[in-house]
């Protein structure tokens, strides 16, 4: 799910259950996008254009497309992406040139190249919906024990709800205002056979009020039909959202999990 443009609050479920688990928490800091924002305006157009994502995902993301340098010193900027929805499974590499201005300033060097591949899936009557919450009272632990420290988003999650998608891919991030905060969670894996994506999202009235929030799971699990590569490569001289140390440091905005 991707925030609203311009910031702000991103806010019949079947099912449910409590993790008798206690609660995980994950350190944030500033980014200018989130989510599958960070792909360029330009790269995202192009992919609806042909057809290889659609308008709505039910998990999508997008890693910060850091610069990089190469052994003979030349460098690039890059990042994996993912985007599914109930039909397809999407994952792709972004990468284009850089030129060194001096220090931690760059500047594009060359257009953006990205391939990839689309898994088409099979019908199998749209994705499920459900609920999990942490109860204090049913963990092994004391109810008043700090939260678990963690650099990955599945631990945030029950362990049995985040099993299926580990060795996948996920990112987290956190979005608040004044009066709330909402985590957006999502996960892709995808198999020889089959694809499992997973989009989750919790909202208290502060950041630490999360810790004991109820989670809204949406799970989906598919068979792969069919898988078509796709390449193309588009021109633009935007940097784009999210990336760091390319202009030397990290611009204000929405929180993000480090290093995506």
């Amino acid at each position: 799910m991707s925030p609203a443009p311009g910031g702000g609050n991103l806010e019949e479920v079947r099912g449910g259950g409590i993790s008798h688990r206690g609660p995980s928490s994950i350190g944030y800091t500033p980014a200018a996008a989130v989510g599958f924002e960070i792909v360029p305006e330009a790269v995202r157009s192009q992919l609806r254009a042909m057809g290889i994502i659609g308008v709505s995902q039910l998990c999508a993301s997008c890693e910060e497309l850091g610069v990089r340098r190469r052994p003979d010193g030349t460098h690039y900027q890059s990042g994996e992406a993912w985007w599914g929805d109930a039909t397809r499974a999407v994952l792709m590499t972004l990468s284009r040139e850089m030129v060194q201005r001096g220090g931690r300033q760059f500047s594009p060097g060359g257009a953006w190249r990205v391939s990839g591949m689309v898994h088409h899936l099979g019908d199998v009557g749209g994705p499920e919906k459900s609920t999990w919450q942490y109860d204090p009272a049913a963990s092994t632990g004391k109810s008043d024990s700090p939260p678990v420290k963690t650099n990955d988003p599945l631990d945030l999650l029950p362990p049995d709800v985040a099993a299926p998608v580990r060795g996948g891919s996920s990112d987290v991030w956190l979005e608040t205002s004044s009066s709330s905060a909402t985590e957006y969670l999502t996960a892709i894996r995808v198999l020889a056979n089959k694809v499992l994506q997973l989009e989750a999202n919790r909202t208290a009235r502060s950041k630490a009020a999360l810790l004991r929030a109820a989670w809204t799971l949406t799970t989906l699990e598919a068979p792969i039909t069919k898988s078509v590569p796709f390449a193309f490569t588009i021109d633009g001289q935007t940097l784009a959202s999210g990336a760091r140390n390319v202009l030397g440091g990290t611009p204000p905005g929405v929180p993000r999990l480090p290093g995506g």
